[in-house]
């Protein structure tokens, strides 16, 4: 018989085996929601709540237990739940029915009993498996194979996205992106740190989780972290000595000193430079709208558009020099013949090398050749452009250009 001491009769008038958390939960003798099983006993008898006892149903003759149950959840704005959505667990047995249908009304008693504000999302099975991470995260690798095929997305950028995925999936497998916080935000990044990792992959690792949280709940996005990992490293310019220094121990061979002495001057990309053809080039200007990227040709530059740079006459003739010969569609820097890759063009990649060599047989310390070149450029430009303008001032006002700077233009926070 049903033991009346251990089970709780709710207002549904269905009856429930007491526990700690219904007796916390149901302090009104209230429980919405039911138990039930659609099994028979092998004699022909239904399993119902009239045969009841702490384990749940079982048969008056035969004393066996059903192996399935489900929720009735029509008091919630849903059907019938058969298993466990957060962990995929069918209800092997009564207990495992319980406590879902508890953690149920707990939801159903902080909106008050209103079915239109319960969150049913919570306990749908296809809401919760699109909001998990690794579902997410395979629907989202999709999307950039598909734009990786359709040359939307560079190799290399699907592949740092498929590395941070690995460390996501490591870290929250099984979350649901709706239950991850602050907190778990950051025990994830200490994680990084932990490993041997490099301030700019753990940078990009970060993005990319807030990239997660920026399309599938962009109301709320939790605060990630924004102060430095590792000290970034000081930008270098590249001043005339060292130029002079490393330039000198650049080969001459396959037109290796041309190219980068027009990197230094103008402040190309490197990668820009393979993409040149004898026909970009005319009147002492060089017209850029091309560039390789992995080995391939884009149709644009990374900024789109085209560039052109102008450079002096004496690199004009050394230029003009090394393109004797070759025809107008071909590429101006390519390897000589006697080399095993003769006539191929020269990448990015093999100018790198060559500089990063040339630095190290200078004796001298290594700077980039982006920023020897690029930024070192951009630099110098901005100081003429400055150095200009006070120049222009101090022939308005009257006045020589340091007096300008140093009495007249306001700086810092008081320019604010």
């Amino acid at each position: 018989m049903l033991n009346t001491r251990s089970v709780l009769t709710g207002g549904d008038g269905q009856s429930y085996p007491r526990t700690a958390d219904t007796d916390a939960l149901l302090g009104v003798l209230c429980m919405y929601g039911s138990i039930l099983s659609n099994q028979h006993c092998e004699c022909g008898n239904k399993f119902t709540s009239a045969h009841k006892d702490k384990d749940g149903f079982y048969c008056p003759d035969c004393h066996t237990r059903p192996t399935r149950y489900h929720i009735n959840a029509r008091s919630f704005g849903l059907d019938y739940i058969f298993s466990d959505v957060k962990i995929g667990k069918v209800f092997q047995n009564y207990s495992d029915g319980l406590d879902v249908l508890v953690e149920m009304n707990r939801d159903f008693k902080k909106v008050h009993y209103d079915k239109k504000r319960f969150p049913k999302d919570n306990w749908m099975k296809e809401k919760i498996h699109a909001k998990l991470i690794e579902n997410i995260i395979e629907t989202w690798l999709i999307n950039y194979d598909t734009e990786l095929s359709k040359g939307a997305k560079s190799k290399s950028r699907v592949a740092n996205v498929k590395k941070s995925c690995r460390h996501m999936l490591e870290f929250f497998k099984g979350c649901d992106i709706r239950d991850i916080g602050q907190d778990e935000v950051e025990k994830f990044y200490h994680s990084l740190l932990k490993r041997d990792l490099s301030s700019k992959y753990i940078d990009n690792i970060l993005w990319d989780l807030r990239s997660l949280f920026l399309r599938y709940r962009p109301s709320d996005v939790v605060k990630f972290p924004v102060y430095a990992i590792v000290p970034k490293k000081e930008k270098q310019l590249l001043r005339q000595p060292r130029e002079f220094a490393v330039l000198d121990k650049v080969p001459v061979r396959h037109g290796f000193l041309l190219g980068i002495m027009i990197l230094l001057r103008t402040g190309m990309r490197i990668d820009e430079l393979p993409a040149l053809r004898v026909n970009n080039c005319e009147d002492e200007y060089v017209y850029v709208d091309k560039a390789f990227t992995e080995g391939k040709l884009r149709l644009s530059r990374k900024s789109g558009g085209m560039v052109v740079y102008r450079l002096m006459p004496e690199l004009w003739a050394m230029l003009m020099e090394h393109c004797e010969g070759k025809k107008d569609e071909d590429f101006i820097f390519t390897y000589d013949s006697g080399h095993k890759l003769a006539g191929e063009k020269i990448p990015a990649s093999r100018w790198y090398k060559v500089w990063t060599k040339a630095c190290k047989d200078a004796g001298q310390r290594h700077i980039t050749l982006q920023q020897a070149s690029r930024h070192s450029k951009a630099t110098r430009m901005m100081a003429a452009a400055q150095e200009k303008a006070l120049q222009e001032i101090g022939r308005q006002l009257g006045d020589n250009p340091a007096t300008v700077e140093k009495h007249y233009i306001i700086k810092g926070k008081r320019a604010e």
